[in-house]
């Protein structure tokens, strides 16, 4: 599938997509240093945020790898923003990958921002740009599935966040 077309699917499914499968965390989540295991944690996908670290508001690129999984694995349009609550990864922001020259947008998680776009199937090992949300300096994490075999997997990146 062309990237145009993903484009256009990803926008359409934008605009019918209402709040199903939504988080509950608001961005007044209070971010903390997350402990090392968890910074160490392994994660079920090979992912890379490229460069990091990297400042507020830069767009990097996104990759999941397609290192262990089926030839025919993929991911959604969207992924999550996370940050160390105190006890567990919190989704401050919803990461919305980009095609071509466009970067894609990063959008607060709130009581009237819920949506998520899970999956529509875009190629694994292939890099997409994503912006960098403006946050404080400090370890954070990307969280994504992969739809393989018809299940999805859940796996991460940890992002450096450095001041711009």
């Amino acid at each position: 599938m062309s990237k145009p077309l993903v484009a256009a699917l990803a926008l359409i499914t934008v605009a019918c997509t209402t709040t199903a499968g939504t988080s509950t965390t608001t961005t007044a989540t209070a971010c903390g240093k997350p402990p090392g295991p968890e910074v160490s944690a392994r994660s079920d996908l090979d992912m890379t945020v490229s460069p990091n670290p990297a400042g507020q508001q830069q767009v990097v690129e996104l990759m999941v790898s397609r290192a262990g999984l089926p030839e025919d694995s993929v991911v959604g349009v969207d992924a999550e923003w996370q940050c160390w609550d105190g006890s567990q990864w919190a989704t401050t922001h919803i990461v919305y990958r980009g095609f071509g020259d466009d970067a894609g947008q990063t959008i607060p998680v709130n009581s009237e921002f819920r949506i998520r776009i899970p999956s529509i199937g875009l190629a694994l090992d292939e890099g997409y740009p994503i912006v960098i949300p403006q946050v404080e300096p400090g370890t954070y994490r990307i969280q994504d599935e992969a739809l393989a075999d018809g299940a999805n997997i859940t796996g991460f990146a940890v992002v450096e966040v450095i001041e711009s």
